[in-house]
């Protein structure tokens, strides 16, 4: 039997709330979007990369949530991952030398919104 779909954890909740703390356009329904979020899928290697879906109901955002974090000390990026308005997860890249599996400290990433294409 499938663990999937599930609740968000705490950690990914943390990881939501650490991308979707500042303000970028749409960012007021992506954080009521993830209150209705289940996690479809996670990587199968043990790091933070996740997929969710959003429940029918909930608001579509106005803007494309082109979001990331970075943490230099961790050497971990991390980004929100949207299709047409709606949270769909967050993509991991890990370009240091620690175990990219080990839950990150979140109190070491910087978010910024990216800037439109």
């Amino acid at each position: 039997m499938s663990e999937f779909p599930r609740a968000l954890t705490d950690t990914e909740c943390g990881v939501l709330e650490l991308l979707l703390s500042i303000d970028f356009p749409g960012v007021s329904e992506y954080r009521e979007q993830v209150r209705a979020a289940t996690v479809t899928d996670r990587c199968p290697c043990g790091c933070l990369e996740f997929s969710v879906e959003v429940a029918d109901g909930s608001p579509t955002a106005s803007g494309p949530g082109l979001v990331s974090a970075w943490s230099e000390e961790q050497q971990v990026h991390l980004g929100l991952e949207t299709h047409e308005g709606r949270l769909t997860g967050v993509g991991l890249m890990w370009f240091g030398e620690d175990d990219f599996r080990i839950t990150p400290n979140l109190t070491t990433f910087e978010v910024a919104a990216e800037p439109r294409a």
